[in-house]
């Protein structure tokens, strides 16, 4: 009988480029890019133990990550490396609009 294969969780860390960091409306967003996807999707903010599914906006929340702080985001599945790129976008492009504030 062979062993199954560990689980390959490809991994990225971003910065929060929004001054006000991820509340509610970004957490929204990223919370519906991530559904999207087949891969479990997970974050945590750069040091915590913790990782939180990054398909919940109430756990992307709970985080409570504030502006200029690094998080990082892991994904496991057949789009993974699809997902870290898409994400990627949305901190580069989407999340650092919104500076404007809540």
């Amino acid at each position: 009988m062979t062993e199954p294969l560990p689980k390959v969780w490809l991994q990225s860390q971003f910065v929060v480029r929004s001054v006000d960091g991820l509340h509610a409306r970004p957490a929204i967003k990223l919370s519906q890019l991530a559904r999207q996807f087949v891969s479990a999707i997970q974050v945590r903010s750069t040091g915590d133990q913790q990782w939180v599914d990054a398909k919940s906006v109430a756990k992307l929340m709970g985080l409570r990550i504030q502006g200029g702080k690094i998080i990082e985001v892991r994904a496991c599945g057949d789009d993974a490396g699809t997902v870290i790129a898409s994400i990627s976008g949305f901190f580069e492009n989407d999340l650092a609009g919104e500076n404007e504030g809540a």
